[in-house]
């Protein structure tokens, strides 16, 4: 079964990393995505307050929901 979590994308000088919010997960893209636009106002609060704190000069690029195993390492072929 995939889990599904939103996630943040930020970029900082020529770096790009993504961050999960807080480790809260779904079991279907549906759920994900109706729960992110349902509770943007508190999302974009929490990730501001977070990204100025840990990363501050990352700009946020973009917020959404996607499979974990699209975050998983894979090793190079």
């Amino acid at each position: 079964m995939e889990v599904f979590i939103i996630y943040a994308t930020l970029v900082y000088g020529q770096l790009t990393d993504t961050i999960a919010f807080k480790k809260t997960s779904f079991y279907s893209m549906e759920e994900c995505t109706v729960y992110l636009k349902d509770n943007q106002t508190m999302i974009w609060g929490t990730l501001n307050a977070h990204v100025e704190k840990e990363y501050p000069n990352a700009s946020v690029t973009y917020v959404g929901c996607s499979s974990t195993g699209a975050f998983k390492m894979r090793p190079n072929v």
